[in-house]
């Protein structure tokens, strides 16, 4: 089980690869591949964003994620109220900053994740 290791507490087997491969890239094990590295995250992004924009459909509950800026909007719950080729219209349930409770705000899907159904 290479890079693999047991979790005692609950008895699982943990894939510890990415982590293997963000410490390599933090200690500069990986410098000369960077440019290659980043060309293939930025079109993974894009096709997870693609992939995510399909699931997506008008009354989907979201909350914004940690990559939005501003920041403010970090963590807000809204529901999808119209999808394009590329972005997502929704609309916050509470004003934040200059934005508007009910105001439609146009996104990249990259921005917001599904929320669970209750």
């Amino acid at each position: 089980m290479a890079h693999q290791r047991a979790d005692r507490k609950k008895g699982q087997v943990r894939n510890n690869e990415p982590r293997r491969i963000i410490n390599s890239i933090a200690f500069g094990e990986l410098d000369p591949f960077l440019d290659e590295m980043a060309a293939a995250i930025r079109t993974r992004i894009g096709t997870a964003s693609r992939e995510k924009l399909l699931r997506l459909k008008p009354g989907d509950r979201v909350r914004f994620n940690d990559r939005v800026r501003p920041k403010g909007l970090r963590g807000v719950d809204a529901v999808v109220v119209g999808i394009n080729r590329s972005t997502v219209s929704v609309t916050i349930d509470k004003s934040v900053g200059v934005f508007l409770a009910g105001t439609p705000i146009s996104t990249s899907p990259a921005l917001i994740d599904l929320k669970e159904k209750q």
